[in-house]
């Protein structure tokens, strides 16, 4: 291995024990982020191609949504506890009201911060830009996608923190 080598082995170890010592619920904001960024990538280059015909799949995010779809990391788990018990459908939109009006606050905030629309929803039935009714059954299907699978993705933030070399 030689000195260089050992130097890097031994900053590799360094690095991958201060990236452990993130909270569950850093790494739950992580994965959310990740996830919704990833997510709206795939969505967008699905509409892309419906409307171009384009099988270049070219999808798009912005930087700004990371921490946007990584709040669900703090707000999604009070929200279900207060719907649990419901139907789907009732609990459906709930998570759909939530969302847009996490969409129309983050929305407007960023259009203060950054002076003009991160977003912009130019079709029928939009509110200021910020929202737009068409994307109601995502939504709604989104947030009981979240429900579905939110108790792995807790475990995995918990694993995450896990000091290396343990099982």
């Amino acid at each position: 291995k030689g000195l260089w080598g050992t130097a890097c082995q031994a900053s590799v170890i360094a690095i991958r024990s201060q990236v452990m010592a993130l909270s569950a619920q850093t790494w739950l904001f992580i994965i959310f982020g990740i996830l919704g960024v990833f997510g709206e990538v795939f969505f967008t280059a699905g509409a892309t191609f419906l409307k171009k015909r384009s099988l270049r799949l070219q999808g798009f995010s912005f930087i700004w949504m990371f921490p946007i779809y990584g709040l669900l990391a703090f707000l999604f788990e009070p929200i279900a506890n207060a719907v649990a018990g419901y139907s789907w459908l009732l609990r459906g939109l709930v998570y759909m009201v939530g969302i847009y009006i996490i969409e129309y606050i983050t929305g407007a905030l960023l259009k203060k911060i950054t002076g003009g629309h991160i977003w912009q929803y130019t079709g029928k039935y939009n509110l200021q830009g910020h929202i737009q009714l068409v994307h109601a059954p995502v939504w709604l299907l989104m947030g009981l996608l979240v429900e579905r699978y939110y108790d792995h993705l807790v475990f995995l933030s918990i694993w995450l923190t896990r000091p290396l070399g343990a099982e």
